[in-house]
């Protein structure tokens, strides 16, 4: 406990504590939380997926996650719904592995991806890289879950000028 403490004092109080991690909270611009390290990333997926949303976020460098294991971002219970502009930047090293399912009657399933659900949401001007190896489980036979390396299931969202490299 009193190192996480001391974490939030070292980072100006600006921690966020998931699965008992802390990450360091990027700069908020014009709306936009500026993302240029993993770290920044992980704090973002964080957030969005604590149920926090709409928000922005605007990649300022590339990024490699270095195939660590990836929680989506977004969740059916906690979609993404804000606007995420790569600016031209790569986020590489994303590997989505583990056992993805959909709970017919919670709607809290996860779909698998760099982003897990999105709805109402914008991302644009982005390269991901990696592998997607999800294992996908369902409790019924017409229930479904998605999975891509970019963004598992979209309902109302605009996604352009994006690539994604992998498997």
């Amino acid at each position: 406990l009193l190192l996480l403490c001391l974490i939030a004092i070292a980072t100006g109080g600006n921690a966020l504590k998931a699965q008992d991690k802390a990450y360091e909270t990027p700069t908020l611009v014009n709306g936009y939380y500026e993302i240029s390290k993993a770290d920044h990333l992980l704090w973002f997926a964080a957030t969005v997926n604590s149920g926090t949303a709409p928000i922005n976020a605007v990649l300022t460098n590339d990024i490699n996650l270095g195939n660590t294991s990836w929680t989506p971002i977004g969740s059916l219970a906690n979609p993404y719904s804000g606007h995420f502009d790569g600016q031209g930047y790569t986020i590489s090293g994303l590997n989505i592995n583990g056992v993805f399912s959909w709970e017919p009657t919670a709607s809290n399933g996860t779909n698998a991806g760099l982003f897990g659900s999105i709805n109402n949401a914008g991302i644009h001007n982005l390269t991901v890289s990696g592998s997607n190896t999800a294992t996908v489980s369902t409790s019924m036979e017409s229930s479904s879950v998605s999975s891509g390396l970019l963004v598992g299931h979209m309902t109302d969202a605009i996604v352009y000028n994006c690539f994604a490299n992998g498997t």
